[in-house]
Order: C-alpha cells, then sequence, then structure tokens
C-alpha cells in the first residue's frame, strides 16, 4: 500500500467534498420537508373528496326516490 502526505491540494479538494456534502444534505433535507408538506395536503384534500362522495351519495339516493315518486304519479 502506498502512503502519501496530504497536501494543500488534498485537503481543498476536501473542503470542496465537504461543502457539496453539507449542500447535498441541506437539498435533501429540503425535499423531505417539501415531501412531507405534500403528503399532509394531499390527506386533507382526501378528507375533503370524502366529505364530497358522501354528499353526492346522500344527493344521488334522494334524485333516485324522487324519480320513484314521479314515475308512480305518471
Amino acid at each position: 500500500r502506498y502512503q502519501f502526505e496530504a497536501d494543500s491540494e488534498d485537503d481543498e479538494m476536501e473542503n470542496e467534498i465537504d461543502a457539496n456534502l453539507d449542500a447535498l444534505h441541506g437539498a435533501a433535507k429540503r425535499l423531505n420537508q417539501l415531501g412531507r408538506a405534500m403528503g399532509e395536503e394531499v390527506d386533507e384534500q382526501n378528507g375533503h373528496i370524502e366529505r364530497i362522495i358522501g354528499k353526492t351519495d346522500k344527493v344521488d339516493d334522494q334524485i333516485a326516490m324522487n324519480r320513484a315518486r314521479l314515475d308512480r304519479i305518471k
């Protein structure tokens, strides 16, 4: 195995790598936060959709009953 002594070029490269890793970590952290926020928003929207579906089903049932009543009147 080869052994060598670190020089200023190696230190600069390591500093650059560290800076890039820090930037990557920050970007990954931000993406994680955005993903979580999107998940919360989707959950909220799903709740709205479920309420709308419930109301739509109720209206559908009422329409069916009214049609049946109209058919009996004819």
